[in-house]
């Protein structure tokens, strides 16, 4: 976690600001990857730029960040004031 943390955090800032919201993104990145630890690819020592592990907890992020962005349409549709 400490090697991929720094990482995610800046790739869910750059995407959703910071704040709480980024913060319980990057929490549930981990938390879904810890529960699916079966599926982690190998990691591949050397070059981080081809790293399975990163890659994959970078789709976890992504799915987590759109999570986040449609929680905050749909609630801006509920309550536009």
């Amino acid at each position: 976690m400490q090697q991929y943390a720094a990482f995610l955090w800046r790739y869910v800032v750059l995407r959703l600001g910071a704040g709480a919201e980024a913060e319980d993104a990057v929490a549930e990145t981990f938390a879904a990857a810890l529960s699916k630890l079966s599926r982690c690819p190998k990691p591949i020592t050397g070059n981080t730029s081809d790293d399975p592990v990163r890659a994959w907890l970078v789709g976890i992020a992504r799915r987590k960040v759109s999570d986040v962005l449609r929680r905050q349409r749909r609630d801006k549709r509920e309550n536009p004031w």
